[in-house]
């Protein structure tokens, strides 16, 4: 039983983990305009 689940969560974390950096880039690419929008806001 431990062993299939020590293997689910091989399975998963494979999955999840390019999720996770497409995740992270994405966040990046909306923090920019964010950004650039707060300093024209505070103008």
């Amino acid at each position: 039983m431990k062993n299939v689940t020590g293997r689910m969560a091989e399975a998963v974390f494979s999955v999840a983990q390019p999720f996770a950096l497409a995740g992270q880039t994405f966040a990046q690419f909306l923090r920019k305009p964010l950004k650039m929008v707060e300093q024209q806001n505070l103008k």
